[in-house]
């Protein structure tokens, strides 16, 4: 064994994580912040790549080396950012007896390859306590036979922008970004990897081209890359939209706040796709808190993302009728928009402070350091502490 404690008060923890800034998504985001937000709380050592995947199996070993001899030094506990990199915790702690926390976020748990199943069902049930980010990603974690007790829910937090650009700057900007004039225009926006389970090609054939052939003064931008951009360029073309869709690709930091801004609706229509579960849906999230009304698909973490009333509306997911005239009643029917985002960003701010997420993570740390156990009738919620 060796395991070396610190005081009570001053948790020493080692994360690893293999999604990190300067790479962009929502696993980076929540792995910086929660390296940055711990600093404050516990003794903080992190081992973290921000590079291509395809240099993991180099990076694995190098964690491996790195956290052993941190271990040597002493450490309380091993924090993995994801269920793969939980295999280096597994072996510190099979070497060292020191307590592996891991977090779950989705596709991670369920991706559906036989082999990956097999082992990622193991990491999971080896692992002291496994933190997911929703409600849906702990039932799959569930479901490959993780303790209940073993499982807790904190969701991601979400940046609050500190101040917005004019809506009138916003909508010149992203005019300039989509090379199109659209002071005259309704602009839906979707911000995402373009994925299946997106549902941006769902979206367009079923419900945007009508009403695009309803309305002649809505326009559509998706922010984003992915393996399914082949099929929504050949979706457009196909569907002769190419006056009414824009493709921007991934954007800046602050090119992303001017589209927020300078849209009119934020859509996340997600359609089920086995093995492929959307864990949680910050970018709806990080929609609302910019003062956008946000449309999203009622399918798994994203329920617990979007709250009617607060931070946006749920519809069915492939419920065309249901997209259709919700869409139409909110791009018809304007809120004050200055006031909406006053009350979503504080919603937001109550629900998904990074802060708020950081204490919820610390509770469960301090917990597994002390040996003591979270009831799964009362998950970590940063909304509710």
């Amino acid at each position: 064994m060796m395991r070396m404690s610190t005081p009570a008060n001053r948790i020493r923890v080692l994360f690893v994580s293999r999604k990190h800034p300067p790479s962009i998504g929502g696993m980076q985001r929540l792995s910086y912040h929660l390296v940055e937000e711990m600093r404050h709380r516990v003794e903080v050592i992190s081992v973290t790549w921000g590079g291509s995947q395809k240099l993991l199996p180099f990076f694995l070993p190098y964690a491996l080396v790195r956290t052993l001899w941190e271990a040597r030094r002493g450490i309380d506990l091993v924090s993995a950012g994801d269920p793969i990199v939980a295999a280096v915790g597994w072996i510190v702690k099979s070497i060292t007896g020191i307590p592996v926390v891991t977090v779950a976020h989705g596709l991670d748990v369920t991706f559906s390859s036989r082999p990956y199943q097999w082992v990622i069902s193991r990491l999971l049930q080896r692992m002291d306590r496994v933190v997911c980010i929703s409600e849906s990603a702990m039932a799959a974690c569930i479901a490959r036979g993780v303790a209940a007790e073993r499982c807790v829910v904190v969701h991601p937090g979400v940046s609050l922008p500190a101040e917005v650009p004019p809506r009138s700057t916003a909508r010149e900007r992203l005019s300039e970004i989509v090379g199109r004039p659209l002071d005259k225009m309704r602009v839906l926006m979707t911000v995402g990897r373009l994925v299946q389970r997106k549902g941006v090609v769902w979206f367009l054939e079923s419900v945007y081209a009508e009403l695009a052939a309803q309305m002649g003064d809505i326009h559509y931008v998706v922010v984003g890359d992915g393996p399914d951009g082949d099929r929504v360029r050949a979706t457009i073309s196909r569907l002769h939209l190419h006056d009414r869709v824009s493709l921007t690709g991934v954007l800046t930091e602050d090119a992303l706040v001017h589209a927020y801004v300078g849209s009119d609706l934020f859509v996340m229509p997600n359609v089920p796709v086995p093995g492929d579960m959307e864990g949680f849906g910050l970018v709806a999230i990080e929609a609302a808190a910019h003062g956008l009304p946000v449309l999203a698909a009622d399918l798994e973490g994203i329920s617990t993302a979007v709250s009617t009333g607060q931070t946006g509306q749920l519809v069915r997911p492939g419920d065309a009728p249901a997209w259709l005239e919700a869409t139409r009643r909110i791009l018809n029917s304007p809120d004050d928009r200055t006031a909406t985002s006053r009350v979503v960003q504080e919603a937001v701010a109550n629900r998904f402070g990074w802060g708020r997420m950081a204490d919820a993570y610390f509770a469960v740390f301090r917990d597994v350091v002390q040996g003591r156990p979270i009831p799964v009738t009362r998950p970590v919620n940063p909304g509710r502490m």
